[in-house]
């Protein structure tokens, strides 16, 4: 399976009727745009075994105070991954908190976002 085929199911749960659906696209956004992080982390976040989420948006965002472009992108797409993670908590895991269709499709296009703006990285600067 690959990160498109993710992304596309996301996009597909987003128009459905239905807040089922909804937190589904959430739930798949979420990990499309984590996996496409995950891809150009370093091996040591990679093969961690424990708090795989926590580490790779805090090695992420240790770029934010550099003067380096690439490094503050990949920050601000930290941020952003670290977002969708709670949205994605939210919708997985909080069921008495509504999640609605515009929450679904915000969700969805931050994740294409996130996932374009790692595509475009030179993965040779990270």
């Amino acid at each position: 399976m690959s990160i498109e085929d993710l992304v596309r199911l996301a996009e597909e749960l987003s128009r459905i009727d239905g807040e089922a659906y909804w937190r589904c696209a959430v739930s798949r956004g979420y990990y499309a745009a984590f996996h496409a992080c995950l891809e150009v982390s370093p091996n040591h976040i990679r093969n961690a075994r424990a708090n795989l989420h926590e580490k790779l948006i805090s090695w992420m965002r240790e770029g934010r105070e550099s003067d380096d472009e690439t490094k503050l992108q990949i920050a601000e797409v930290g941020l952003e991954l670290d977002q969708l993670r709670k949205k994605r908590a939210q919708a997985d895991y909080r069921l008495r908190e509504p999640v609605h269709r515009t929450d679904s499709m915000l969700c969805v296009k931050k994740s294409a976002k996130i996932i374009d703006v790692i595509k475009s990285l030179d993965s040779g600067l990270i």
